[in-house]
């Protein structure tokens, strides 16, 4: 479903991703229904919100009995730039000015609209941040430590912004470990050069 900031969109690369272990907090299956979900399951009260925030649809009570089609690229055309936009799982985007590693992609079919409603599913990331509120960063490159959540956001589609953000690996040794609560943990370090000119 086209919106303002996101036209000619093309979802490709199907299947389900979020069967590796520790990606799938939701407990999701890939032949999902989500009428089959209790009304208070997070994924489904996620969807909820996504329709009203991202959509503007209120007062969802029942969701479609319809599965869920699952993809792992997300392409649009951003129609102020004409830019065209691709978007992999593992990549990391902005949503509503939250920065997030993309998990998966989705459609859903719901009250009879000719076109399905598109979201995304992210694991949000945290800047870590000193005593003093400043900024954590790695000794060696000088670059902002963010912790990746374990946990997942789901986001309707016109949530996504063009922003290009890039992450790399942070080192296991830094000092942030102090931070890890257990050995899954995952930190990032923001790439903050203007990787357009490299």
């Amino acid at each position: 479903m086209e919106d303002d900031d996101h036209t000619q969109i093309r979802l490709s690369c199907k299947g389900f991703r979020l069967n590796v272990p520790g990606s799938n907090p939701f407990s999701l299956r890939a032949t999902l229904r989500l009428s089959s979900l209790p009304s208070t399951h997070n994924f489904a009260q996620q969807i909820r919100q996504a329709l009203r925030l991202d959509y503007g649809i209120n007062n969802v009570v029942a969701l479609t009995p319809k599965p869920l089609k699952w993809y792992q690229r997300l392409a649009y055309t951003e129609p102020v730039s004409n830019r065209r936009r691709v978007n992999n799982v593992g990549d990391y985007v902005v949503t509503r000015r939250v920065v997030g590693r993309f998990a998966q992609c989705f459609t859903m079919a719901f009250r009879n609209r000719p076109h399905p409603y598109v979201f995304l599913i992210t694991h949000p990331l945290r800047q870590l941040l000193d005593a003093q509120g400043e900024s954590v960063t790695d000794g060696c490159l000088d670059l902002s430590v963010f912790k990746v959540s374990s946990q997942q956001r789901v986001w309707g589609l016109p949530a996504l912004s063009s922003q290009t953000k890039y992450f790399i690996q942070a080192p296991r040794d830094g000092p942030w470990m102090a931070d890890a609560a257990e050995d899954e943990d995952e930190f990032v370090l923001e790439c903050d050069w203007d990787v357009d000119c490299m």
